[in-house]
């Protein structure tokens, strides 16, 4: 373990003359990785310092996965399972799809039977405003100046954009199609002749709106491997 490492320290490759670095490749992960390696150092330190390397790393290595690890791992994996499910910001694996109240009356959602569609969207947007809130904070936008991380920033903003779509732009392409569908609906009633051409317009809005949708939904999924920080 980490105590016996420190207490038993062995040279690295660079006191030994191997190398001019102490981080070494492996070949286990890179068979045909070239020059000095871990597996070199492990046989080289092994043979100069036998007993200080078999209490630094056999017996070390014993302690740790043989006699600590079976009795540490069980009570830890209860204690996350038991912080997952009672602490409630740390319900990580609950999605929450519900929907906030709004003047718009659009996406108003908050508890019994929703439709496939709108559990799909409401969960890939909720999880964006969870990103939006509470990492991209922590999210790193560079200036315009540094053209070397263009990809970067045009991430971060289209973050923004796509978010600012889903919290604001939605809601008020929402409420201009409301107002059109409340005021065909009124003609209608009336036998007003007018309502045809307001019917026609209503689906060309109502297809526009969910062809945004659509759209936005594609741009989200485009962006999602870079929503973490």
């Amino acid at each position: 373990m980490l105590f016996f490492r420190k207490l038993l320290r062995l040279p690295g490759a660079i006191e030994l003359g191997k190398s001019d670095c102490d981080a070494l490749p492996s070949r286990d992960f890179t068979p045909d990785c070239e020059g000095y390696t871990w597996e070199d150092w492990h046989k080289d330190v092994k043979e100069k310092y036998p007993i200080k390397y078999f209490f630094a790393e056999t017996a070390s290595d014993f302690i740790k996965y043989k006699l600590w690890f079976p009795i540490y791992k069980p009570i830890d994996k209860t204690k996350y399972w038991l912080i997952s499910h009672i602490i409630p910001n740390k319900r990580y694996h609950m999605l929450d799809l519900r929907q906030p109240n709004n003047e718009y009356e659009i996406d108003i959602y908050r508890y019994g039977w929703c439709d496939v569609p709108e559990k799909m969207l409401f969960a890939m947007f909720n999880l964006l405003d969870q990103f939006v809130k509470h990492e991209l904070p922590q999210y790193y936008c560079p200036p315009e100046e540094e053209i070397e991380l263009k990809s970067q920033r045009d991430t971060y903003l289209e973050i923004l954009e796509i978010h600012k779509w889903w919290t604001y732009d939605r809601k008020i392409e929402y409420k201009a199609f409301s107002d059109i569908r409340s005021e065909w609906s009124e003609l209608h009633r009336a036998r007003d002749p007018k309502a045809k051409e307001l019917w026609d317009k209503m689906h060309v809005m109502e297809a526009a709106f969910e062809n945004k949708t659509d759209e936005m939904i594609s741009r989200l999924m485009k962006i999602r491997r870079n929503l973490w920080t």
